[in-house]
């Protein structure tokens, strides 16, 4: 039984200038959720609606830890046998009074074994600490395999943002979704 630990990470640590080289946000997706929005007289409704992708969607996108966005950020490193495989980042958004998820990203041949499980177990229990009334994160209409994960965690659509990478985002069915859930 390979060893599993979960330890916090700070912005002065050597390793988090070597996690992006380690741990690679990339994802393939079969399907994407299309965006579909309706005025009609009784008002407005947005679908996301799951279809195949033609071509596959394959992304791949550099990211740092503690890239100052957050201030206040922390983060936890997943290692199994002492090689980290895992990294989340969260913070406290004390204006909402949820903890929102930054970065989290598991190492390519250890998905399905519970390591992203374990990480946002830890993200949930710092929320309930802290006394939020919830965690949310954000992801993209395209990836579908972090979407599945999120659900099968309890957690839901809170939002769509139709515009938040660039005025394209729905023709690039790459549209930016927060998923939440309650505490």
């Amino acid at each position: 039984m390979a060893s599993f630990e979960l330890r916090m990470l700070s912005p002065d640590d050597p390793l988090a200038g070597d996690l992006p080289l380690l741990i690679r946000y990339a994802y393939v997706s079969d399907y994407a959720y299309e965006v579909e929005a309706r005025e009609t007289a009784a008002g407005f409704s947005w679908s996301l609606i799951k279809r195949p992708a033609s071509p596959q969607i394959s992304k791949e996108h550099r990211w740092l830890p503690f890239d100052g966005k957050f201030p206040r950020a922390r983060g936890y490193v997943a290692f199994i046998d002492g090689e980290p495989v895992g990294y989340v980042e969260f913070f406290l958004d004390e204006f909402t009074n949820l903890v929102r998820v930054v970065h989290l990203y598991v190492r390519h041949g250890y998905r399905h074994m519970g390591v992203g499980s374990r990480m946002i177990g830890s993200v949930e229990q710092a929320a309930r600490h802290f006394r939020a009334r919830g965690v949310v994160l954000e992801t993209q209409t395209c990836n579908v395999p972090a979407i599945e994960f999120f659900n099968r965690l309890g957690y839901s659509f809170w939002s769509v943002d139709t515009r938040f990478y660039s005025n394209d985002d729905i023709a690039k069915r790459d549209v930016r979704v927060d998923l939440g859930k309650e505490l």
